[in-house]
């Protein structure tokens, strides 16, 4: 979860000095609202859109392999962002894809497996904090990097570079199994 805020808040981060930065998209400032809706619209039909459909994934396929894809969505989603000169399509494919990924990382169902059911709120209070945490260091980093003048674009080139080595590195902790897999081996045993 801290992966997954990590990335959600330096985008909400960036999205706004992207979209008015000369440099980039330009965009006038009395269509800012009007785009800002539309792009926020196409984030959350395709949340709603998604979901399900990885959360049967997870269970298919395992969380490893829908965490290092959700990762990847986002990553590739804040590799092209800045690359676009204009709104439609370029940052909406961005978007679309950052939506995607988060999406999939959202459903990923750390707690089930990895606690037992009298520490469940405690473990829940803990993923509070850690996507506290990511939301304060995604700030964090965003800051110092503009505060080095860092450039927009390669701001987020490195915002997707620490959260894709960030979820690689947390793939390992995860247990192998998929969900599915594992009720199959239950079954078996009894």
């Amino acid at each position: 979860y801290m992966i997954m805020v990590f990335f959600m808040s330096a985008g909400d981060a960036l999205q706004p000095l992207i979209l008015l930065d000369k440099n980039y998209y330009n965009l006038d400032r009395s269509r800012q609202g009007t785009t800002l809706s539309i792009i926020l619209f196409i984030q959350l039909a395709l949340k709603i859109l998604t979901a399900i459909v990885y959360g049967h994934f997870n269970d298919r396929f395992g969380r490893k392999t829908m965490l290092i894809y959700g990762a990847t969505s986002i990553f590739l989603g804040f590799l092209i962002a800045p690359l676009w000169e204009n709104v439609f399509p370029g940052f909406i494919i961005a978007k679309a894809l950052t939506s995607n990924g988060s999406t999939a990382l959202a459903t990923l169902p750390f707690i089930a497996d990895y606690v037992h059911n009298e520490t469940k709120g405690k473990a829940n209070a803990m993923g509070v904090a850690l996507s506290t945490l990511g939301a304060f260091f995604a700030n964090i980093i965003i800051k110092i990097l503009l505060y080095c003048s860092v450039s927009l674009a390669h701001c987020y080139w490195i915002i997707a570079f620490i959260g894709l080595a960030t979820a690689v590195l947390n793939s390992f902790g995860l247990k192998e199994v998929a969900r599915s897999e594992q009720k199959k081996i239950i079954k078996d045993e009894n």
